[in-house]
C-alpha cells in the first residue's frame, strides 16, 4: 500500500519552520500545527493557501465561512 500524500498546507507549515540545516524549530512547528487543529482556522488556512499570492479579503473569508468579523479576528489572531 502506498503511503498517503502529505496535505499541501501541512507541507507549507513544515517548510516555513525549516532552517538551512534541515532542523525544524520544534516549538514553532508544534504551535503552528496546534493552531490548525481547530476546524474553522484550518478552513481559513486552506482558503488562503488556495488563493496563493492573490490572497483573500477578510470580508470574503467571513462571508464564505459564515463568520462574524469579531469571531474571524479572534481566529486569525493566532500566528501560523
Amino acid at each position: 500500500m502506498a503511503p498517503e500524500a502529505v496535505p499541501a498546507p501541512l507541507l507549507f507549515v513544515a517548510q516555513k519552520h525549516l532552517h538551512d540545516s534541515g532542523d525544524m524549530e520544534k516549538m514553532g512547528t508544534i504551535a503552528a500545527l496546534a493552531a490548525l487543529a481547530q476546524e474553522t482556522r484550518l478552513d481559513i488556512f486552506r482558503m488562503l493557501v488556495q488563493a496563493g499570492s492573490e490572497g483573500r479579503a477578510v470580508g470574503h473569508i467571513g462571508e464564505r465561512l459564515g463568520l462574524h468579523s469579531t469571531t474571524l479576528s479572534l481566529l486569525i489572531a493566532t500566528e501560523i
